[in-house]
């Protein structure tokens, strides 16, 4: 086994691009200033709007810049009705930074996202997206969110929950690297649409290594396969009222407003393992005057011989939530899931419960929960097993 450690170059440089992104605003800015008209204002070039931006006098180039912190202490009582392991830990489920804006055209947009939360620098985001027709035909590039699961593609900073439903890692898509063609869904058209090959391979680098006779060890990570799978992955749905479709609490409020989903992937099995498969799901948000429930239902199919075609059943689950935003600023939340595998567990289901408070919307709030998981066997008579967890983190965002 080859053991790799972060590299101080690596994040060195990493940091060097950070200052310099974070100067070039201010240098360009005063730029603007000297030229900027008496018609305009210095907002006009350079302030903060839901992030700090900065423009220049066409308006053909912009940037803005967000960053997200997230803070988290989890308990866990895991395996057994009677003695149970613990575990316990704090936390940085995420550490972000992102800038975003249009180059040379407003049709011409891009976002680059990075995340430290986890021990290392990791790539989240960098792709560019050309609107032939604005919010009517889009085409993104790069690495991205793919379009499967509405709480997939809801970005994990606008959560009623401090993580995604179990369903989510059991038929979760993820980001990868490849196109999509769409019409700005994630801004929740009428109706909205997508269609994208990706590599198959996920955001996540692979270590791969190599030492000669004198134990010198060369590694290099990768998430480019060497065969490509391909996968594609669809999405279609509509939107009721002046919905947020992607931002799990009402804290827009106003009246009913409803959006409906259906997403598939289709990942060929094209590099000779023999593990094609199929996922399909439907997902749901609603929200009226502070109350608001999000849910999916998924199922999955593997293959089952050597051709793609031949599928088996594998799983299906469930999640489903509710949520009840108090004098815009208290939020009671409950979860529901069920996990139905192939495997020793046949069944998995969760319920959690908790309190979210919205000091400033999702920019700054506190979330606390508490459950479990229930496990239960099918093939076996004995006490089913069970996790209690309890959790609670603080999210910092501008």
């Amino acid at each position: 086994m080859i053991e790799t450690k972060l590299n101080n170059r690596h994040i060195g440089g990493w940091l060097v691009l950070l200052v310099t992104l974070l100067a070039t605003p201010m240098a360009l800015a005063a730029k603007g200033e000297e030229a900027r008209g008496a018609d305009k204002q210095i907002s006009d070039y350079v302030g903060y709007d839901d992030g700090f931006y900065l423009n220049d006098e066409t308006g053909n180039f912009s940037l803005k810049m967000n960053a997200r912190m997230q803070a988290k202490y989890v308990l866990e009582a895991v395996d057994g009705n009677v003695d149970r392991d613990l575990e316990t830990n704090f936390s940085i489920p995420a550490a972000r930074i992102k800038f975003k804006g249009h180059v040379i055209s407003k049709k011409v947009n891009y976002a680059l996202q990075l995340d430290f939360g986890k021990g290392d620098a990791l790539l989240k985001d960098f792709f560019a997206d050309f609107a032939f027709v604005k919010n009517g035909f889009h085409l993104r590039v790069g690495q991205f969110v793919k379009p499967f699961s509405r709480q997939q593609i809801t970005s994990s900073g606008k959560l009623e929950f401090t993580g995604r439903a179990m369903t989510d890692k059991a038929f979760g898509a993820g980001r990868d690297i490849g196109l999509m063609f769409h019409n700005n869904m994630e801004k929740s058209p009428t109706f909205e649409w997508a269609l994208g090959v990706f590599n198959g391979t996920g955001e996540k680098p692979v270590y791969h290594g190599t030492a000669d006779d004198e134990g010198n060890v060369k590694v290099k990570p990768s998430n480019v396969p060497a065969t490509f799978h391909p996968m594609v992955v669809a999405r279609i749905g509509a939107n009721f009222g002046k919905l947020k479709g992607y931002s799990e609490a009402d804290l827009e409020g106003g009246a009913p407003r409803l959006g409906l989903g259906i997403s598939g992937i289709f990942d060929f099995e094209s590099d000779n393992n023999d593990k094609g498969n199929i996922r399909g799901e439907f997902d749901y948000i609603f929200k009226s005057h502070g109350f608001s429930s999000t849910g999916g239902f998924y199922v999955k199919s593997v293959q089952d011989d050597d051709a793609f075609s031949d599928q088996a059943y594998d799983s299906l689950g469930v999640h489903a939530q509710l949520g009840y935003l108090i004098m815009d600023k208290i939020q009671p939340v409950f979860r529901y899931g069920v996990l139905n595998p192939e495997g020793r567990k046949n069944v998995t289901q969760e319920i959690f419960g908790g309190i979210s408070v919205y000091f400033a919307k999702h920019n700054l709030k506190w979330q606390t929960e508490a459950g479990g998981k229930l496990y239960k066997d099918a093939d076996d008579d004995s006490d089913d097993p069970s996790d209690i967890i309890v959790a609670t983190q603080l999210q910092l965002g501008f």
